[in-house]
């Protein structure tokens, strides 16, 4: 954990177990885990619990549950869309069911497929279990030509709402009115595009990612490249991912009948089955 995170590990540690979920794992994801964190950043963790069975063969739902630790130790359960903004000393966590965090990896989503990649023993690791090691050691089985694809299609969708082109407003006018635009999602737009390259290329994320990437997504974040400069380097990236993806040994998909398999038994390790 980071030096913050560990200051408040154990009022974390509180906070996740009053949920009452069974939690499996919660990792630091976003830009602390990729490397490219300011002194403004906040902490965002995500991570997975185990349905109770009345979930999974009753009639009650599993579903994404989504907190905010304040310094003074209040716990607030959030939203998961139209969150008021955070503050730096904030800590967010996001708990996802396991079969719908198992679905979207494999799916391809990058928030969720990148934390297959953190290192639970570094300072990104908040909370692991054995049956999280073996899901981690089975991360391979979520790279697919998919993924790539779905890589460049969240960083389009991310370009249109950085141009305003979609209804999704970004929520920092005081970077739009310093540097022209929002600097920092014009930053998560390139971080996209290239981890969907570095799986392709080399069926793995880096987190944190390499050191001449994260200085690049930092000059974004300054200011330091102009907008006209981040959508030709888009353009760019996002065409050599649409390319190196059709082009690659991957499979098209995951194997769904692994995947249910693996589901299966970090289940059953989790609850000693």
């Amino acid at each position: 954990m980071s030096s913050q995170t560990q200051t408040q590990a154990p009022s974390l540690r509180a906070a996740v177990e009053s949920t009452d979920l069974n939690v499996l794992m919660l990792v630091e994801f976003g830009s602390r885990a990729y490397g490219a964190a300011t002194v403004e950043s906040d902490h965002d963790l995500l991570g997975i619990y185990v349905e109770h069975d009345r979930q999974l063969y009753g009639l009650e739902v599993a579903e994404t549950q989504s907190y905010r630790l304040h310094a003074d130790g209040e716990l607030v359960r959030m939203g998961v869309s139209n969150k008021p903004r955070s503050h730096a000393d904030d800590i967010e966590f996001l708990l996802h069911p396991l079969r719908k965090y198992v679905s979207l990896a494999a799916a391809g989503n990058p928030s969720v497929l990148s934390t297959l990649w953190v290192d639970t023993s570094s300072d990104l690791g908040v909370m692991t279990s054995p049956a999280a090691e073996l899901l981690l050691a089975h991360r391979d089985a979520f790279v697919s030509k998919h993924a790539g694809f779905r890589h460049a299609g969240y960083a389009r969708a991310q370009r249109d709402a950085l141009l305003g082109l979609t209804n999704k407003r970004t929520n920092r006018p005081e970077l739009k009115n310093l540097h022209g635009f929002d600097s920092k999602y014009a930053s998560h737009l390139i971080r996209l595009l290239m981890a969907g390259l570095d799986l392709v290329r080399e069926h793995a994320y880096h987190l944190p990612m390499k050191p001449e990437q994260t200085e690049l997504l930092l000059e974004i974040r300054r200011g330091e490249l102009t907008l006209a400069d981040v959508l030709t380097l888009s353009e760019k990236l996002e065409n050599e991912l649409m390319t190196e993806t059709q082009d690659s040994s991957l499979p098209d998909s995951v194997d769904f009948g692994f995947l249910n398999d693996l589901l299966r038994q970090v289940r059953n390790e989790h609850l000693g089955r």
